[in-house]
């Protein structure tokens, strides 16, 4: 077997040994592997053992050490720990860690680098603080409160969700001291004035809802988003466009590439270093949720692989991706929804583009667009069922409507940010074009989701009907393929 494909059996394990450790207790999992270990002795004098034991002793050491290394990422509960605090009060330390979260009558602080009696603790703590207050990135805090379990319901799971991000309690209507202030004003600090400054420009021009969608858009800043603005999206299966993802990072990448290859005339292997920069700080600016960190890494390596002139083979990149992120934290794969879908997107349109793309090779327009849309509708159709239960049938003609002009939306946006804060008489040269996209965009979802039967919700649909399906599209895409190769 080749080097490059043991790699991704390697790959492909490693991601199931984190899903079997996230799903399966312990002693399931060790049965598993016993059942597995003996089927390969008896196989051990066979010509399949023969001739695929580098595969098996792989395939097996890989599922040990992606279930091992999702199992060491869970902590003991101790007095070490802030999950042995829930349900006290305490007086603790501790900073903010992460951009403050704005919600509608409050604001979410997470705090990091906890001390209780100038003890070390493990974990973070979600802490909701007045909607006036004044609070910042890295900013020493002094809370008193009682420390609450995250709640989980049958629909939502939010200890889970919060857990992936080491959250571990919730602490509201709170005594809260600021022991002192950030002074330092780091890069990161400045990444967040801009993103700021970048925010209450579109808020002072536009209107709402585009002002919403804009920032969403380009800033990743979905806290503003109006809930009929989500359905409009939703129901007319463009949501995508809502968060940070692959299609986004490509269209940025992209913009900044053309600028330093054609417009500062930089050779294109020097060119990649600062496009490195640029993803990077789009990242970090867009709040560096899974879907973004996903499609970032994998844009940086087709173009690390494009600037080295190394062979690009997008599966392989996939899995690579994947395999690094669940290393850095395994815990996303259950419980991070940004995650799942965006994996499940990119694999659709990995594995059934091809096929959409020669099916419809005699429509004459829009032909890669309804495919890209199909495909990665294929790739997350269980998931929608199981998260929402809404099933868009406009959503491939939707798509080909809006993903043509939404370049033109994003230089247009950005340009109107860069130029506003520059100064605001260049800016008003762009705000007509963009807001008459904008608000294009917005009333085409709208009155796509009026329409009755071209969205239907189906309630109650179970785990185990995203594994029937998943195997029903596993299943179909062999069938697909087998085709394919009868044809040549």
């Amino acid at each position: 077997m080749p080097k490059s494909k043991l790699i991704l059996f390697a790959c492909q394990f490693f991601i199931i040994g984190v899903a079997l450790s996230s799903f399966l207790a312990f002693y399931h999992f060790l049965f598993l592997i016993l059942l597995l270990i003996t089927v390969v002795w008896f196989w051990k004098k066979s010509n399949f053992f023969k001739k695929n034991k580098a595969l098996i002793i792989s395939v097996l050491f890989f599922l040990i050490l992606g279930f091992i290394r999702n199992e060491a990422n869970f902590y003991p509960i101790n007095q070490q720990h802030i999950s042995f605090y829930q349900n006290q009060k305490i007086v603790f330390q501790g900073k903010v860690i992460s951009e403050p979260d704005l919600r509608n009558n409050k604001i979410n602080l997470t705090l990091g680098k906890l001390t209780i009696n100038q003890e070390k603790i493990k974990g973070k703590i979600l802490l909701e603080a007045p909607v006036y207050s004044e609070y910042h990135y890295h900013d020493l805090l002094q809370v008193n409160c009682f420390l609450k379990k995250p709640f989980q319901t049958q629909s939502f799971d939010y200890q889970a969700y919060l857990a992936q991000k080491n959250v571990y309690a919730i602490c509201n209507w709170s005594s809260i001291e600021l022991i002192e202030k950030n002074y330092k004003r780091g890069f990161y600090y400045q990444i967040l004035a801009f993103k700021s400054k970048s925010r209450n420009l579109l808020v002072s021009f536009f209107p709402e809802p585009q002002n919403a969608f804009l920032a969403a858009l380009l800033l990743g800043d979905k806290k503003q988003v109006s809930e009929n603005l989500r359905n409009w999206f939703a129901f007319s299966g463009i949501s995508h466009l809502l968060a940070i993802s692959g299609l986004h990072l490509v269209i940025f990448s992209q913009l900044i590439r053309l600028l330093f290859i054609r417009v500062f005339l930089i050779p294109r292997q020097k060119a990649f270093y600062f496009i490195l920069l640029f993803i990077v700080f789009y990242i970090v600016l867009t709040g560096a949720s899974s879907s973004a960190v996903r499609a970032g890494i994998m844009v940086l390596l087709f173009l690390l692989s494009q600037n080295f002139s190394r062979p690009q083979n997008t599966e392989r990149i996939i899995f690579y991706t994947a395999v690094l992120m669940l290393f850095i934290n395994p815990k996303i794969l259950a419980s991070d929804l940004s995650f799942q879908f965006s994996f499940s997107a990119i694999l659709g349109i990995n594995y059934f583009f091809p096929f959409f793309q020669k099916l419809f090779k005699k429509v004459p327009l829009g032909k890669d667009y309804l495919a890209l849309s199909l495909s990665a509708q294929i790739g997350v159709l269980p998931l929608v069922l199981y998260r929402f239960g809404n099933f868009s049938l406009i959503a491939p003609l939707m798509n080909i409507l809006i993903i043509p002009y939404l370049p033109i939306v994003m230089v247009l946006g950005f340009c109107f940010i860069i130029f506003g804060l520059i100064s605001l008489f260049l800016a008003k040269a762009i705000f007509y074009p963009l807001w008459i996209l904008t608000t294009a965009i917005i009333l085409l979802a709208k009155l796509v989701a009026k329409i009755p039967y071209l969205s239907f919700l189906i309630v109650d649909f179970s785990k185990q009907g995203v594994l029937v399906l998943y195997l029903l599209i596993f299943f179909l895409f062999l069938n697909l393929k087998k085709n394919v190769i009868k044809e040549n």
